[in-house]
């Protein structure tokens, strides 16, 4: 064997690993170009996420408004959120901040009904306010939930995302994963290389 043929079979996976490895980046880079549409004839070249951006913002949000963040869900966490620190403000607000200076205006037995009172009356109202609290909690969970359109809002946001956004996103979120896919086409490029030098030594040789 010559050696320019061993040159050939020594660069043929050499050769193919580039090839895999430029086939892969070339297939992530065209995820997200080109951004818009471009026609290069007879084809007419758009990127995948660009182009079905709208579907994929429906997709997506279908998907945490009926797994992530159903109504019940929202509802459940709402309902279950500690309001008793809200409810001691609301009590001393109500009390010493509305009820207590319109009794003081009282004449003549306003002053004594305050002094003797207001700190029985702020009790009062607390206890109420706490034994009220968990069904007005569950119905106000219960109005909010029916409320929010969390599949609308959630379709609205991904779909207003620039696509250049989007793109930076998720090379920050799966950046170590597109390099991998491109090392692995690297890699199989390269075993392709081999197993056909392997097989063209071997044909020479039979």
């Amino acid at each position: 064997m010559t050696d320019p043929d061993m040159i050939y079979l020594a660069s043929m996976p050499v050769v193919t690993a580039l090839i895999g490895w430029l086939t892969n980046k070339a297939a992530i880079y065209m995820l997200f170009h080109p951004r818009e549409p471009r026609r290069v004839w007879p084809f007419r070249l758009h990127g995948l996420i660009p182009r079905r951006k709208k579907e994929i913002a429906r997709l997506t949000a279908d998907m945490i408004a009926r797994e992530l963040l159903s109504e019940a869900h929202i509802e459940n966490r709402l309902g279950a959120m500690d309001s008793g620190a809200m409810i001691e403000e609301l009590a001393h607000k109500l009390v010493y901040e509305g009820l207590e200076p319109r009794l003081a205006r009282i004449p003549l037995i306003g002053g004594a009904i305050v002094r003797n009172s207001i700190d029985g009356i702020h009790k009062s109202v607390l206890e109420e306010l706490r034994k009220e609290a968990p069904i007005m909690q569950k119905r106000l969970a219960a109005r909010i939930a029916k409320k929010i359109d969390v599949q609308a809002m959630i379709e609205e946001r991904i779909d207003a995302l620039d696509t250049e956004r989007m793109e930076v996103l998720v090379r920050k979120v799966a950046s170590r994963e597109l390099r991998g896919i491109e090392v692995m086409g690297a890699v199989m490029g390269f075993a392709i290389g081999l197993l056909q030098s392997g097989l063209l030594l071997l044909a020479r040789h039979a």
